[in-house]
């Protein structure tokens, strides 16, 4: 018995001295913490039986929380790998990578979103750097940019009744998707229908009185930049610590919903409906809108015989 009894001791001394990744799912792993930044989690995961495991890597966004009880040094940036796990790394991420490349040439975007993304989430940062480099020489743009492209051209697939969704996106790609959701709203609102932007038109909603032929295509616009704002708002890293900017887009996502209700109300448009996405703020502005007119319209009750 005495052996087992070590053995049991020395198993439960590893597991108290060890490190504890908390998983958002729910699941715990036992090691030693290598290094941490906002993208990726670097553990040394220990066995049940006490012998040290493999690197993993984590991304950070499938981490609740690291408990740390081991006193050993947390890297600074992470340490050089075994060469093998890289480079076995690297040829994983990399044949991903290819086969994206491979799906956007066949316009299978979802496809190649999903290889994309997973290459991301599993690279570790020296693999990043690596993809890059190749997606720089093969398809002139950088990895970040590549994803975020892919994954604004997939969010405006319309699909089951939405103008436009896009509900993740990864930390790796977030600052390029801030840019180009930026870039995509100023090229909307630069959009001139009957002589005018639909930037100077939404201030002066009221102006318009009369629909046009083209009110259905200026409304799409105004609807899809107004969902950008949104989603620039959620994502966009560069807008966290400027609540005026925040506070201005916010404004201005209101203000193209509100004029997206005005052209819908008019008489002869029935291109926008409440059976559109509900987490449109146009489409809850048409919803509000209509409701106040049809209860306007209702004849006052009579008091009294």
């Amino acid at each position: 018995m005495r052996p087992l009894a070590f053995v049991l001791i020395a198993i439960s001394a590893s597991v108290l001295q060890a490190d504890v990744l908390h998983m958002r799912d729910g699941t715990r792993y036992y090691g030693s913490l290598i290094s941490q930044d906002d993208q990726l989690v670097i553990f040394r995961v220990t066995l049940p039986d006490g012998a040290s495991g493999s690197v993993r890597v984590f991304p950070a966004a499938l981490i609740n929380r690291v408990e740390r009880t081991s006193r050993g040094p947390i890297a600074a940036s992470s340490p050089a790998p075994d060469p093998r796990e890289q480079a076995a790394q690297s040829e994983d991420c990399q044949q991903m990578v290819r086969e994206a490349l491979e799906l956007i040439s066949d316009e299978d975007f979802p496809a190649a979103l999903r290889a994309l993304q997973h290459a991301v989430q599993r690279a570790s940062p020296q693999v990043l750097q690596e993809l890059d480099e190749y997606t720089r020489q093969t398809h002139g743009l950088p990895l970040a940019e590549l994803l975020a492209e892919t994954r604004l051209y997939v969010a405006q697939r319309p699909r089951n009744g939405r103008l436009f969704g896009l509900t993740y996106a990864t930390r790796y790609e977030a600052a390029a998707l801030g840019r180009l959701l930026e870039q995509r709203v100023e090229g909307l609102l630069a959009t001139t229908y009957h002589e005018r932007t639909i930037a100077e038109w939404v201030p002066q909603r009221e102006a318009y009185e009369t629909l046009q032929p083209d009110a259905r295509r200026m409304v799409a616009d105004a609807r899809l930049a107004a969902a950008m704002i949104g989603a620039r708002l959620r994502f966009d890293p560069r807008l966290r610590p400027d609540r005026d900017e925040r506070r201005r887009l916010t404004a201005l996502r209101g203000e193209l919903a509100r004029f997206v209700a005005h052209v819908s109300a008019l008489p002869g448009f029935t291109g926008l409906s409440s059976s559109d996405d509900a987490s449109d703020p146009a489409v809850r502005e048409v919803s509000r809108l209509r409701s106040t007119r049809s209860a306007a319209s209702q004849p006052a009750e009579k008091e009294g015989p």
